[in-house]
């Protein structure tokens, strides 16, 4: 069984910025920058949905906080 790697926000917003220097230094070909671009749009999708889940058990703890009720996973 493949165990799954958990996502590390911090390391991809690394690799977000390493393409964007990529393609704003290299002179690659347009096949090369849609490839970067292409990567660079998988990682703010994943980033964002990350800060999603985020938010939402920041709301939920806030919530929770005010109403002493258990903590629950939304996932």
């Amino acid at each position: 069984m493949v165990k799954k790697q958990k996502f590390n926000i911090e390391k991809s917003l690394e690799d977000l910025n390493q393409i964007v220097k990529k393609m704003e230094h290299d002179n690659g070909s347009l096949e090369d920058n849609l490839k970067y671009y292409e990567q660079g749009i998988k990682l703010i999708n994943k980033c964002q949905k990350e800060l999603k889940i985020a938010k939402q058990k920041v709301l939920i703890l806030n919530q929770k906080s005010d109403d002493e009720i258990e903590l629950e996973d939304f996932e």
